[in-house]
């Protein structure tokens, strides 16, 4: 499975004019208008690597700000390699994106966090001990 992007201007969801509706796929093609890259419209379909967040910690340290060291889609284990951000807003790991914490940071930067459909989750809750837990459906 890959991570791919239309730049398709009819296929994006975004309210700013960017030109961006990403999706998980096998192949290239876009769900929405079905196109693939071609010798004449190459650009139209990018492939992405994936950008997890990694949600800032409070800690301080030579002027800069660092993170947790966990991504935002597998909180509480430590980050093991791979490519993060505490941008919100530069994120594609779909299961990140779907985090509260991930919304509320693109929020924080003024923009407007989208969960795509195939994202949403339920809420399971555990009534002996008092706990909900998110359950990521579809990612």
């Amino acid at each position: 499975m890959g991570l791919w992007r239309c730049q398709a201007p009819e296929c994006s969801e975004d309210r700013h004019g960017r030109l961006i509706f990403d999706f998980v796929s096998d192949k290239p093609v876009c769900p929405k208008c079905h196109r693939t890259n071609t010798a004449t419209a190459p650009e139209r379909i990018i492939k992405l690597e994936c950008i997890h967040y990694d949600p800032p910690s409070g800690d301080v340290r030579g002027g800069m700000r660092r993170g947790k060291n966990e991504w935002a889609c597998q909180p509480g284990k430590p980050w093991k390699g791979g490519h993060a951000t505490g941008d919100a807003t530069a994120v594609t790991c779909p299961k990140c994106k779907a985090t509260l914490i991930a919304r509320q940071g693109v929020e924080a930067m003024g923009g407007e966090a989208v969960v795509p459909d195939e994202a949403d989750f339920e809420v399971e809750v555990d009534a002996a001990k008092g706990v909900l837990k998110e359950v990521l459906k579809g990612v």
